[in-house]
Formats: structure tokens, sequence, C-alpha cells
């Protein structure tokens, strides 16, 4: 019995995923409504994706908490926790640790949701080595997770995680 449970499950997370790749790949053939200028970072198809399960024994620690001897990811704007009205103004830099430069090829941003999505190359031309830039950029209205990877030109690596609000 326990066996057939987990198949379920399995299977149900495997249409899931599914479904949701077709709505994220089909969403990005269609228009868009932001203004010129400014970037959509996380679509409305791709906020609309179930969360990823909290695991309580993670869920207790401290979301801002960076992990990894690899570059400083500093978060200026969105700040953990923070409530932001539309557009929403990227402010993070990239900080190198010790002898050490920013390794930006090793850089992913992925958007937090029941699968993970790497939404690293919308970002490209607004990223250096001194971090990510964007005046303007697009989100939909609710709660977004992100976690930014980075290291360093040692291979040491660094962790961040975001969780904000847009209004």
């Amino acid at each position: 019995m326990e066996t057939s449970n987990k198949k379920h499950f399995f299977l149900k997370q495997i249409l899931t995923s599914l479904a949701a790749m077709a709505l994220i790949f089909g969403s990005v053939s269609k228009g868009s409504s932001a203004k010129p200028g400014r970037l959509i970072l996380i679509t409305k198809q791709e906020a609309a994706l179930a969360d990823a399960p909290e695991d309580p024994k993670i869920a207790s620690k401290l979301l801002e908490e960076e992990v990894g001897r690899g570059p400083f990811i500093v978060l200026n704007s969105p700040k953990n926790g923070g409530r932001y009205p539309k557009p929403i103004k990227i402010d993070i830099l990239f900080i190198p640790r010790d002898d050490t430069a920013i390794d930006l090829s090793t850089l992913k941003v992925i958007y937090v949701k029941i699968f993970d999505i790497d939404i690293t190359a919308r970002l490209k031309k607004h990223t250096t080595d001194k971090g990510i830039q964007i005046p303007e950029a697009e989100l939909p209205t609710g709660k977004h997770k992100l976690k930014i990877l980075l290291a360093d030109t040692k291979g040491h690596m660094s962790t961040q995680k975001l969780a904000f609000v847009v209004q």
C-alpha cells in the first residue's frame, strides 16, 4: 500500500511539473503587457505555480542567512521580508572575499517554486561582476522566493536566499 502511495505521489508531481512547463513555455511566445524598458523577471504563469514544500527543519532558520565561503551577495533591494510596489528595483551587490575575483560564469538565479526555474539568462544584460542592477523589474503581485548562487575564481561558492512580496 505504501509503495502505491509513493508511486501516486511521484506521478502527480511529474504531471504537475509537465503542466507547469507547458504554461511557462507557452507564455514565452505571447506578447507582454510590460512597459518598454522594464524587464519581466517573473511571469504570471510562473508565479501561479505551487510553492516548493517547506522543510520544517529548514523553515525555522533565518532566510537571509548567507551560506558559503564565496563572494558576499549583498541584498540592497529587494530586502528579505520586504514589501514593494510595482515595478521593483533590483540592486544586488557582489563583493569578492580575500584575494579572489567574482566568477560570473557560475552565477545562477533560481525562482523557487514546486520545481526550480532558472531565470539567470533574463538577468544577463543587467549583470556585471559588481552585481545585478535593474531599475524597473516586472513581477506579478504576491510572494516571491529566489536563490542566488555565485562562486569566486578559486571555486568558493556562496548561496543567498531572498523572499519578498510585490503589492
